[in-house]
C-alpha cells in the first residue's frame, strides 16, 4: 500500500498501521486508504491472512471513522456482530473468513 501518500509501507508495517492505533499515527495516511478505498473484501482477507484480531482492527477503523464524515466499512459493517460477540478473536476471525469468502461468492455469481 503506497498510493496516495508515497510511503511505502511492508504488510507488516500496514498490518502493526490498521491493527493497533498508537501506531497508525505516522502511518495515517495509508493506513486511513486501506480503510476508505480498500473494497471490504479484501480487508478483510487482508486482516485473516495477517492473523490480526478482528477487534483491533475494527478500534483502528472506528477512530478512522471519528474523523472523517463517510462511512468506513470496517467500522460500521460487522460494527453489531462484532461487538456484541461472545466469542474469542480466534472464532470472531473465523467468521470473518467465512464472510470474506461468501462476498467473494457474490461477486463471482455476480460477475457471469
Amino acid at each position: 500500500m503506497t498510493a496516495p501518500y508515497r510511503a511505502k509501507l511492508s504488510a507488516g508495517e500496514l498490518a502493526r498501521a490498521i491493527s493497533e492505533i498508537d501506531t497508525s499515527r505516522p502511518a495515517m495516511g495509508p493506513a486511513f486508504s486501506f480503510f476508505s478505498e480498500v473494497p471490504l473484501d479484501l480487508q478483510l482477507a487482508f486482516v485473516a491472512e495477517m492473523r490480526l484480531s478482528l477487534r483491533k482492527v475494527q478500534q483502528t477503523a472506528k477512530h478512522f471513522q471519528s474523523l472523517c464524515p463517510f462511512p468506513l466499512a470496517l467500522a460500521t459493517n460487522l460494527s453489531s456482530e462484532i461487538d456484541n460477540a461472545a466469542i474469542d478473536d480466534d472464532e470472531l476471525n473465523a467468521t470473518c473468513e467465512e464472510k470474506q469468502r461468501a462476498v467473494a461468492i457474490e461477486v463471482d455469481l455476480d460477475d457471469l
